[in-house]
């Protein structure tokens, strides 16, 4: 996180009125107004801790939607270390206890203080699919945070946020505005469970629901574009293989592929495809299984090596202390076995098979962790998912193929 420059003086529950008061009144009222969200199970909702509460994640908004309800007291809480190197907004996350994480790494002094937010009788929100749904579809949760959840013997409240993917896809450039319906169930106690694998299946199977198929009170009713970003999720076209064929239409209501005539759909509300010339009353598609026939393309390769390649890439170098240093814009390079990136006089290969953790941040920046070294790669030229998918096959040994 670095040094803030100064820091709210919290109470001995570990947060401060004032700014929570402001917090209230600017981002929860607009996670409000954005989604009005219905709550259901408020018998189970709870009001303080010692606790956890887990949810689905596809959508910003998703924190302080949990919060709209909250009567007295802030939930603290767990979230990416990305959201932390600008000092405004960490400096209120850390004044109502949140505390920043690198996804996918284990890190003790995260979980020391986690305790002592339980010991602070805290209310805890922790997403642990470990990053926004890129999809309506589940994630498996990581399994270190369930672990935590178990051994901490507090309950586990499971929420299911209906409307979450919807409402703003991590794909889409803009949200849109709808009805959220926010379910509350019953609190899972790990001291109920006979071991953890039990208690595990329990928490997954408490958030095995698909948001590509939602409830007809939770589609958008307004939405800006919401065809643009599009490619940031089909980030090939799914018959030709071209990397950024598919696009938005100029009017961000279209999606069409430069490569394919057939491909050709409208957006809708419900960000699904309803195809050119398919007969109106026939079922929209959704957008998960385009993605997995785009994953099961062969990884082109070029004659000089190179699966990917973007020039004007900002990258970033991670300090122990979790501070971003930018090095400047420079060219990245992916190929079989490493990641390559030259910026200004800094040279730098990081090996593929030492490459601890990749993560994407919002939906444009590569975060790499390796042993002792954290790099940051924004992409302007090219698609985080795919860089992210093809680095996890290559690290699978799965042969790239020269392409024609």
């Amino acid at each position: 996180m670095g040094t803030l420059p100064f820091r709210f003086r919290k109470n001995d529950r570990g947060w401060n009125r004032l700014s929570h008061s402001f917090l209230k009144l600017t981002v929860v009222n607009s996670a409000r107004w954005m989604y009005n969200p219905r709550i259901f199970g408020l018998e189970h909702m709870p009001t303080t801790g010692p606790c956890f509460i887990f949810a689905n994640h596809a959508n910003n908004f998703d924190p302080f939607v949990l919060n709209v309800k909250m009567p007295n007291e802030p939930t603290a809480g767990v979230m990416t270390r990305d959201q932390f190197y600008k000092p405004l907004p960490a400096l209120f996350m850390d004044s109502i206890g949140i505390v920043p994480t690198s996804k996918y790494v284990p890190d003790p002094s995260v979980i020391r203080r986690v305790i002592k937010l339980l010991q602070q009788q805290r209310m805890i929100v922790i997403f642990p699919e470990g990053g926004r749904r890129w999809s309506g579809r589940p994630k498996a949760p990581i399994k270190s945070t369930m672990k935590l959840f178990y051994k901490m013997k507090v309950p586990a409240h499971p929420v299911q946020i209906h409307g979450s993917y919807v409402g703003w896809p991590r794909w889409a450039t803009y949200p849109r505005r709808s009805r959220q319906n926010i379910h509350f169930l019953k609190p899972l106690h790990p001291q109920d469970f006979p071991d953890y694998q039990s208690f595990y299946d329990a928490c997954v199977e408490s958030l095995n629901f698909h948001e590509e198929q939602p409830a007809p009170e939770t589609i958008p009713f307004w939405a800006h574009k919401p065809a643009v970003g599009i490619d940031m999720l089909l980030y090939r076209c799914p018959t030709s293989g071209r990397t950024g064929a598919i696009q938005p239409t100029d009017d961000g209501w279209g999606v069409q592929s430069a490569t394919d005539d057939s491909f050709r759909a409208q957006m809708t509300l419900a960000s699904q495809l309803r195809f050119e010339g398919s007969d109106p009353e026939a079922p929209t598609e959704i957008l998960s299984p385009w993605l997995d026939k785009i994953r099961e393309l062969p990884m082109f390769i070029d004659a000089k090596g190179i699966l990917e390649h973007d020039s004007e890439a900002v990258i970033y170098s991670i300090t122990p202390e979790f501070e971003q240093v930018k090095l400047g814009v420079g060219a990245v390079w992916l190929e079989p076995e490493r990641i390559r990136f030259e910026v200004g006089s800094v040279k730098k290969e990081l090996p593929l098979e030492k490459i601890l953790a990749i993560s994407i941040e919002q939906r444009r920046s590569l975060s790499i962790t390796l042993a002792d070294e954290t790099w940051q790669i924004e992409l302007h030229q090219g698609y985080a998912l795919q860089w992210k998918d093809y680095i996890q096959r290559l690290q699978k040994k799965e042969p790239p193929v020269r392409e024609s």
